[in-house]
């Protein structure tokens, strides 16, 4: 029944990395699943002392860009962005509705999701498609109420972070209420930039490869005050899952 409030906006917390996870079960398995994945990509190597976050590789993405067509300027806002990230390996849709098996498809091969449209795009994929996918990636979803559960009465909440953690989503950042589609974007381009996700950041950190970049955690927190709205649009974004760095 709290689901709704707004917990990483209270003084003690704003600014701070926090997520959200259904149980302690979830946890377990995420960061086993993680270390797994990171375990056959022989990345201990790489990163040292493992960490507990997420496996994403920042070239294996997809973007879903105004499905539904009447979020234009979303889209001129974006164009740059999804450009940059096209000449590094990402695929995706723009200005057209995305299918059941470009989402389903994507879900199930990429690393990354990202989604600029209503809602949490129910609309183009059911519920029992995402809890049957055998992996799903990590998912942005940066429409109004894609993070919101349902109140069941005296059963539990139910909603699409839910669909997602139960198709093994390791990490799902989504909005509890309806936002502002120039601060939304405003607030989805400062996380970008900070955990690294752009053309430009994405080309240098792989030519130096000691450089550490921002949890997706820590980016959402620190992203909030960007915004016009910093206590409406900006404490609506919250982040479900473990951590990842690119």
């Amino acid at each position: 029944n709290v689901q709704g409030l707004p917990w990483e906006s209270l003084p003690v917390l704003r600014g701070r990395s926090v997520s959200r996870i259904p149980c302690i079960d979830f946890l377990h398995d995420r960061i086993a699943f993680a270390a797994l994945k990171r375990g056959q990509l022989s990345l201990e190597a790489e990163k040292g002392d493992y960490d507990g976050t997420a496996v994403v590789n920042s070239r294996n993405g997809y973007y879903i860009l105004n499905p539904s067509g009447d979020l234009t300027k979303t889209e001129g806002r974006f164009q740059g962005w999804v450009g940059d990230m096209k000449k590094l390996g990402w695929d995706g849709v723009a200005g057209k509705p995305v299918t059941e098996q470009q989402f389903s498809q994507a879900l199930k091969e990429r690393d990354l999701v990202v989604y600029f449209g209503h809602g949490g795009g129910e609309q183009y994929i059911r519920s029992h498609r995402i809890k049957a996918l055998p992996t799903c990636a990590a998912i942005m979803l940066w429409g109004c109420s894609s993070g919101n559960l349902k109140d069941m009465g005296d059963y539990d909440r139910t909603g699409t972070p839910y669909n997602y953690m139960l198709g093994g989503c390791p990490t799902l950042v989504a909005n509890l209420w309806d936002v502002t589609d120039r601060d939304i974007d405003k607030f989805s381009m400062s996380v970008f930039d900070k955990i690294g996700l752009n053309g430009n950041l994405i080309s240098r950190s792989t030519a130096n490869r000691s450089t550490t970049s921002t949890s997706i955690l820590a980016a959402v927190a620190r992203s909030r005050d960007i915004c016009k709205l910093k206590y409406l649009t900006g404490a609506a974004p919250v982040v479900y899952g473990i951590p990842f760095h690119l």
